[in-house]
This record gives C-alpha cells, structure tokens and sequence, in this order.
C-alpha cells in the first residue's frame, strides 16, 4: 500500500467490504468454517485505519475501534468454544459499530451518510432484538454494512 495513510485506509475499507460480501453474500452459509474465521478477522483488523482515516468524534473512534476488537474476539471464540456466546458478544459489539457509523456519517454527506445513517439504526436494532428480526433483516445489515464500506472506501481515495 501506498505511504498515504488514508489512501491505505481506501484500500482497506474496499478489502473489509469485499470479504465480508464474499462470506455472508456469496459463499453458502455451510461453507462458513473455521477457516473462514480467519478472513473474517482480516476483515474487522482492515477496518482499524478505516476508523482511524474516517472524520468522526473521538468518541465515535474509541467505538470504532471496540468494535472491531469485539468482532475480533467473537470471531476467534468459536474456534474455542460454544458458538452462542460469541454471537451474544457480537450483538453487543454492533452497538459501538452503530455509534461509530453514526459519527462518521454525520461528519460526512453524500451517498456515505445516506447509507450510513439507516445502517445504524438496523445495527443497533439488530443488537436489541435480533432473535425477534426475521432473517432478511441480518442480510439487509451485511448488504448495508458493505455498501457502506465501499462508499467508506471511495470517500478516503478521494480526499486529498
């Protein structure tokens, strides 16, 4: 990657976003393993420069930042131990996401806060009431979360 911090945070806010859609979108839901653990945490570790690059409160940054250490940790859990408390840890991570995304957001305009905004509401909805959400819920989140990151992505290669 490039020696510009944020062109580097473009190119890691584009990889988060391409292996989340290619673990939750493409690939089957019985083809997700403990291997593919592995790309998930690449994914949330790709995000730390993106909350770093990304204007928001500093806050904002600090949930950022927990949230990817808590998606982290819930990805590796499994691999360990029982599946269903990784997933609880998860949930509560999404609430910091949602506080993250919201900063951010609002500190931007455009396409990224247009996405960014619903995202957080759905995220930290997700995280009060998943086991009442239908399924098409979670996916619409996912769809959300990368388009969000991609738009994430766009936002920082462009910034001079």
């Amino acid at each position: 990657m490039s020696g510009n911090p944020v062109k580097s945070a473009a190119v890691c806010s584009y990889g988060a976003a391409a292996i989340l859609f290619t673990l939750y979108v493409v690939l089957p839901r019985s083809l997700i393993s403990g291997a593919s653990r592995v790309f998930e945490v690449a994914a949330y570790l790709l995000l730390l420069p993106v909350v770093a690059a990304l204007p928001a409160t500093s806050w904002a940054r600090a949930a950022g930042y927990a949230w990817a250490t808590v998606s982290v940790i819930s990805s590796v859990a499994p691999l360990h131990s029982s599946e269903a408390g990784a997933e609880l840890l998860r949930l509560g991570g999404f609430v910091m996401g949602a506080s993250w995304i919201a900063s951010a957001s609002l500190a931007s305009r455009g396409a990224l806060a247009a996405v960014g905004l619903p995202l957080t509401l759905l995220l930290a909805a997700t995280a009060l009431a998943a086991p009442r959400l239908p399924p098409p819920v979670f996916l619409l989140v996912l769809l959300l979360l990368v388009a969000w990151l991609a738009l994430a992505g766009r936002a920082l290669h462009t910034r001079r």
